[in-house]
């Protein structure tokens, strides 16, 4: 075995004394092998954390000079040692070590992905919740094999990255013909495959200066969107759908099983067969579509939600999604930036939890920052209706919340004395007393049971629902008007009456937009959805008050299927309705669409 080592030792005095830090390199001589037809690696030098002094000619002395841990979950890499195998195909790991903040913070995964000729590794972290913890960094030791097989020979780097990077090169060389070694005989491996990823918020935002921020690469449009990389730090999206169904994802089958991520944004498919899989996230349907929209993904393929696996017997492979929402809301003109929420998890007191009268709790939200604003100490949560159950009307944000970075919001609470089902609403107040809640500016609430009622109220049915109907007006071959024309004022010319005749149709597959708040509304386009075959859509599982419905028909798939043309229904040239729903109602909204002008 080959096997090139870098070391970092780093001893500190006295904190009481403020002694200076020590530090203190070690050399390890390196003993070149005998020649081998195996093949071999060549270790160039190792990049650290900061500027370090050129690599000696003996190539005997790394320096890693990572900085000191901070607060949070981020690994510290401290060394990355290579280790070449003296085995045939070539066998590559790279020996990770470093340390983590304390005893709560555990490595959850290691991802790799080669670009170039670079293994680009990412620490991934996870810190445990509502567990003591033992507050002093806890080092750490990983082998991480590299995915070598069939690559070529020449000179690969690799970086490892998690509050620092820290690299190491090597280069693949030499005759890579069978060893004159027996073969050992195979092990018999386990019948039962599996399939399991993350499903994370992949994070790219417009900073105030126009700039992109860190995690944006350039989209081929002339803007931006997230890098596909699942950086530490980026947020996973918890209660996701996701699929699974046989052969490859360019076919078509019956999905075999379903499954929703954790609140660590995980899933899992187990007792898989040998074979061919497709998984996939359809963004368009509930409950993804309140989850995700708008949005794009960004992995494993930008804007495809699916990945092809094929397992054999025993293996666990990997299929993860990343998921870009920089479309949620850009900052408006003038503007210096915007605050925007997503709701991510109940950690504590869930949905119709049982309590006794008078019983004191604890109730957290964890929320991500989905916005362009830092949230400070001026922001809050606040009481916005509902029960309040002895909570304080506003409870100051305790740290700065980044875009793209998540909090536990927590407010001590009593239930109430007299039995019933009780529920109280928040949302997060800015420095200007500008109220604004999660996606579609819906408050985080709290709902109990409260002296042994077991029974929670059956929700109101809100929805909005209408038909998109090409409304019929043409010019007959005797000169004559079809019925259902009207002259449209002083232009002297005709257009379609408004009216959903008998005899007009359905236009199928128009998208149409949902908003909060009267039209025109904000700019923050809460959900979407594409009318049926008959030309019929409906938004269900909505929340009392003002909603903006509204079909753009200059953007696709809308502008194939309507222009040229003109709204003629809910007035003319109108594109959009106000409309108000209150408790247990179901709203219409229908739309229009005259295609005389074709």
């Amino acid at each position: 075995m080959h096997i090139i080592k870098s070391y970092l030792s780093q001893t500190m005095a006295s904190f009481l004394m403020g002694l200076l830090a020590i530090v203190t390199t070690a050399c390890t001589e390196i003993n070149e092998p005998p020649p081998t037809d195996t093949p071999v690696a060549e270790v160039g030098a190792q990049a650290a954390a900061t500027d370090l002094p050129p690599l000696g000619a003996d190539r005997v002395v790394i320096v890693a000079n990572a900085p000191t841990p901070v607060p949070g979950n981020e690994a510290v890499i401290d060394t990355v040692e290579i280790s070449i195998l003296e085995s045939f195909p070539v066998q590559v790991n790279a020996v990770i070590k470093g340390k983590l903040p304390d005893a709560c913070v555990k490595i959850e995964r290691i991802n790799q992905q080669l670009v170039g000729n670079t293994f680009v590794v990412t620490v991934i972290t996870n810190r445990q919740l509502d567990v003591g913890c033992i507050a002093q960094l806890q080092p750490f030791e990983q082998v991480l094999s590299l995915e070598v097989a069939g690559l070529p020979n020449g000179a690969y780097s690799v970086t490892v990255s998690g509050t620092n990077s820290v690299s190491s090169t090597f280069a693949l060389s030499g005759d890579k013909a069978l060893p004159a070694t027996p073969t050992p005989a195979p092990v018999p491996a386990p019948v039962g495959a599996a399939i399991s990823g993350v499903v994370w918020a992949d994070f790219c935002r417009q900073l105030e200066n126009g700039s992109p921020s860190g995690g944006c690469v350039p989209d081929g449009r002339g803007g931006y969107r997230a890098d596909g990389l699942f950086n530490n730090g980026e947020a996973r999206i918890a209660g996701v759908q996701v699929a699974l169904r046989s052969g490859e994802c360019s076919g078509s089958g019956p999905v075999l099983a379903t499954t929703t991520t954790t609140a660590d944004g995980l899933y899992r498919f187990d007792n898989l067969q040998v074979g061919t899989y497709c998984i996939f996230i359809d963004a368009l349907i509930e409950p993804n579509l309140s989850l995700l929209l708008p949005g794009a993904w960004t992995y494993p393929t930008p804007a495809v939600g699916q990945a092809t696996v094929v397992v054999g017997a025993g293996e666990n492979k990997t299929a993860d999604f990343g998921w870009d929402d920089q479309f949620d809301r850009a900052p408006a003109h003038g503007a210096t930036c915007v605050d925007q929420a997503a709701f991510v998890t109940d950690v504590t007191i869930p949905d119709n939890t049982p309590l006794a009268p008078g019983e004191p709790f604890v109730k957290t939200w964890r929320v991500r920052n989905i916005g362009t604003c830092p949230w400070g100490p001026n922001y809050a949560l606040a009481l916005v209706g509902g029960e309040p159950m002895g909570g304080l009307a506003a409870v100051p944000l305790a740290q700065v919340v980044q875009p793209g970075r998540e909090i536990d919001l927590s407010i001590s609470l009593v239930a109430p004395p007299n039995p019933g089902v009780y529920r109280g609403e928040w949302k997060l107040q800015n420095g200007h007393g500008v109220m604004f809640g999660g996606r579609g500016n819906y408050p985080f609430y709290v709902q109990i049971m409260v002296g042994g009622v077991t029974e929670p109220p059956t929700p109101p049915a809100l929805s909005i629902s209408g038909v998109v109907w090409d409304d019929f007006c043409q010019l007959l071959e005797d000169g004559l008007l079809s019925g259902g024309c009207v002259l449209d004022g002083p232009s002297g010319q005709y257009r379609a009456d408004g009216f959903f005749n008998s005899g007009e149709v359905g236009i199928a597959g128009v998208q149409v937009k949902l908003s909060v708040g009267e039209c025109p509304g904000n700019d923050f386009v809460f959900t979407t959805t594409t009318t049926d075959p008959g030309g019929s859509y409906r938004f269900g599982d909505l929340q009392a008050g003002p909603h903006c419905v509204s079909i753009d028909p200059l953007t696709e798939p809308n502008a194939s299927l309507l222009l040229p043309g003109a709204w003629t229904y809910p007035a003319p040239g109108l594109s959009s309705a106000t409309i108000m729903i209150g408790q247990g109602q179901n709203q219409m909204s229908d739309f229009g669409w005259d295609y005389q002008l074709r």
